[in-house]
């Protein structure tokens, strides 16, 4: 039997938006959810589960790509 304590983690608020942002981009895109959660990147700050530095700053490159691509074809479609 394991008598070793187990560390219980809480995820921090905007992780759980994460989640929720990963199902509608997953509707969005068309894209497998399980292969947009797989990307999240998450570490560890004072006993919470928070989203990486580095992974926050990679989502908003790739959400100002989606609405910039989104704009390029409503300009050709006018």
């Amino acid at each position: 039997m394991n008598t070793t304590p187990k560390t219980v983690m809480h995820l921090d608020d905007l992780v759980i938006a994460r989640i929720a942002q990963c199902l509608q981009e997953a509707i969005l895109t068309g894209t497998d959810i399980s292969d947009i959660l797989r990307s999240m990147q998450l570490e560890i700050k004072d006993d919470k589960v928070v989203l990486a530095s580095g992974y926050v700053e990679l989502i908003k490159a790739h959400h100002d790509k989606l609405l910039n691509d989104i704009a390029s074809m409503e300009n050709k479609n006018a």
